[in-house]
């Protein structure tokens, strides 16, 4: 199936909390986004015309789950058909899992490092009612989904493997050394997902892209003046070209709030292997002692 993607993008993510409080103002007051209300235990956020993109719950701090989104029913079918031939048992819980999950088709499985996925088609839009964020946020999105998301595994092999063989998702670029790093897209954006191999399984970050630089400055104040910390400084990648900063969320991993990075078009693109550095500048780790000058 490699070369061959049903996958459209990352639709949305489900993480949980022990303090949704703390959590809602994060995501509010500082990401940007719009509470959009709570459904079935959850509380949830739009980004954009969607009807949400971000889900939280209360529960040991960590990712719940992971939407990944196709385009049609045959898609989903697709999608099925090659996870049940890799011996991956998938789980279709019925019209009511779906609805609860505002989407019309619903898959369910888990990777090899048993983060929990969903494939849907069908999300629920809200035309009606533009998404208004509260610092005047505007989030790339569409046709490249919410953004992206890196995961720590032990199984790097086995979840290369899957990502890339079994869901066939494109390569952008491949990092060898200390650590190994494989980068995948399913659309134009540079990455939908990165795999990292490290010694236990976790979510490392997500990633919400924004219109504007300005818009990633005042997030970064934001930060700042909240007291919020920063897990990396801002800086340029030099794969996807992001111009970024990582801060920690109330459930331990990070978000990287960028602008700028370069679009892939995967008819010409030809998957390139780096090592070293991940940044042409910045996104330094930043140390108690750079904590202490920081302006608040």
């Amino acid at each position: 199936m490699q070369g061959r993607v049903n996958v459209f993008g990352l639709g949305y993510l489900g993480i949980t909390t022990t303090d949704l409080s703390l959590w809602d103002g994060f995501a509010t007051d500082i990401l940007g986004m719009a509470r959009s209300g709570e459904v079935g235990g959850e509380v949830r956020y739009r980004m954009d015309v969607r009807n949400y993109r971000l889900a939280l719950s209360e529960g040991q701090p960590g990712l719940s789950y992971v939407g990944w989104e196709v385009r049609s029913r045959r898609d989903l079918d697709e999608v099925e058909r090659a996870l049940t031939d890799a011996g991956v048992t998938v789980k279709d819980e019925g019209e009511e899992a779906a609805q609860n999950r505002g989407v019309v088709g619903l898959r369910k499985c888990q990777d090899p490092a048993g983060n929990n996925l969903e494939f849907f088609w069908g999300a629920g839009v809200d035309e009606t009612k533009p998404f208004e964020s509260p610092w005047g946020v505007r989030f790339l999105t569409g046709n490249q989904g919410m953004g992206h998301i890196v995961l720590a595994t032990t199984r790097y092999a086995e979840m290369v493997d899957f990502y890339g063989g079994t869901l066939g998702f494109y390569f952008s670029d491949v990092m060898t050394g200390h650590p190994n790093v494989s980068f995948l897209g399913c659309n134009e954006r540079h990455h939908s997902i990165a795999i990292v191999e490290a010694p236990v399984e976790a979510m490392h970050h997500f990633m919400v892209e924004v219109e504007e630089l300005d818009m990633v400055g005042c997030a970064y104040d934001r930060v700042l003046d909240q007291r919020i910390d920063i897990v990396m400084t801002l800086g340029r990648h030099w794969n996807d070209h992001m111009m970024s900063f990582y801060a920690q969320t109330p459930s331990g991993f990070a978000v990287e709030f960028g602008w700028g990075a370069r679009r892939i078009d995967r008819a010409t693109w030809s998957t390139v292997r780096g090592s070293g550095d991940v940044s042409f500048w910045g996104h330094r780790p930043m140390t108690e002692e750079m904590r202490e000058v920081q302006p608040h």
